[in-house]
């Protein structure tokens, strides 16, 4: 199957896969406060009725954190991301022909964590694809591993782990882990969209595959 002409590749949402930085939005610790995200309401005791998204477990978890760590820029939170259980490269080949497949069918992407649609999604898979069909028939790595679990810079995060648990069994096809780690409160930021979906600005964190933070990666806080 051939990669779909660039022309009809839409950019429109491409924006929307970003996950809240410092400059769309602010840290979690200043809700309401220089880049007025919030009102200052969202601190009061009807914060969750105004502000939650339905799921009152999971935003109630997240409110939770926020309103522990209000104007306190260096407190510890706890960031939870779904991240797909190790796959051999040979199944994640097979699975990638599938989704193909089944878009030229129904033109409708599947969930995926890089929240891609459309023609976007089909291309990224056509070439990550290719990229995988020649690490395959590579000498010098025949056999390569699977991809490591990490939290990068830039990364879509929740302060709730129900979240991330329900985020993998909608996107991921319930084959995933939960990865967590401890940063600090003013490297998570939030565009008001959610109370759920944070983006993660601390420096990269790698796991071991089976979900352990790596020991030489733990972050200073």
């Amino acid at each position: 199957m051939k990669r779909l002409s660039d022309q009809n590749v839409s950019t429109e949402y491409r924006g929307q896969h970003e996950a809240p930085c410092p400059e769309s939005g602010c840290p979690i610790f200043d809700l309401s406060g220089e880049a007025q995200i919030y009102p200052d309401d969202v601190y009061g005791s009807d914060a969750l009725r105004m502000y939650g998204d339905g799921n009152d477990r999971a935003s109630r978890e997240s409110l939770n954190v926020l309103h522990s760590v209000k104007d306190k820029p260096g407190a510890k939170v706890t960031i939870y991301r779904a991240f797909p259980k190790p796959e051999k490269i040979e199944e994640t080949i097979q699975r990638l022909q599938r989704e193909r497949t089944s878009y030229l069918r129904r033109n409708q992407a599947p969930q995926n964590p890089l929240r891609l649609t459309g023609s976007e999604w089909y291309n990224w898979a056509h070439d990550e694809e290719q990229r995988l069909k020649s690490l395959l028939e590579s000498d010098d790595n025949p056999n390569p591993p699977p991809l490591s679990p990490s939290i990068k810079k830039g990364d879509w995060i929740t302060l709730s782990r129900f979240y991330a648990e329900k985020h993998g069994i909608e996107n991921l096809g319930n084959q995933f882990q939960i990865l967590s780690a401890t940063v600090r409160a003013d490297q998570v930021f939030t565009d008001g969209n959610s109370l759920n979906e944070m983006g993660y600005w601390g420096k990269d964190l790698e796991f071991t595959l089976n979900g352990r933070l790596r020991k030489s990666k733990e972050p200073k806080i």
